[in-house]
């Protein structure tokens, strides 16, 4: 398992608990371009001693990201963005949960509102991760 596999083995084992911390935040530049940027760590401690898991220990884990949001991107009503960042990543852990040592992994997320009516909205998107 790669550090995210290992995160979200971590966070659904039986008996996990976590205490974590987080930031967001905003600055509308302009009407038309807004930045935003997060970051979070959670510690985990993981209590399943089940021996077909093989989960326990404790763990530490942490995302961050930034966010390029641009309103009424080649028409009003519509908006197009681009998220830089961190996908959540175990980056120390007592439990046996397959953390490996190496590069952080990194994550391009893209998407564009498109407005058809009032009520109804088509958003593609798509993303691309690198471990």
């Amino acid at each position: 398992m790669g550090r995210h596999a290992g995160y979200i083995a971590l966070h659904t084992a039986i008996g996990s608990g976590a205490e974590s911390v987080g930031l967001s935040t905003k600055y509308k530049f302009s009407p038309r371009f807004i930045l935003s940027a997060f970051g979070a760590v959670s510690f985990t401690d993981v209590k399943d001693t089940n021996p077909s898991t093989g989960f326990e220990g404790d763990a530490t884990s942490y995302t961050a990201g930034l966010g390029f949001i641009l309103p009424d991107l080649f028409r009003e009503g519509n908006t197009g963005g681009i998220a830089i960042g961190i996908p959540p990543t175990v980056s120390d852990s007592s439990a046996s949960i397959g953390v490996k040592d190496g590069d952080t992994p990194f994550m391009v997320d893209f998407f564009y509102d498109f407005k058809v009516s009032d009520n109804i909205s088509i958003i593609p998107g798509g993303y691309r991760d690198w471990e």
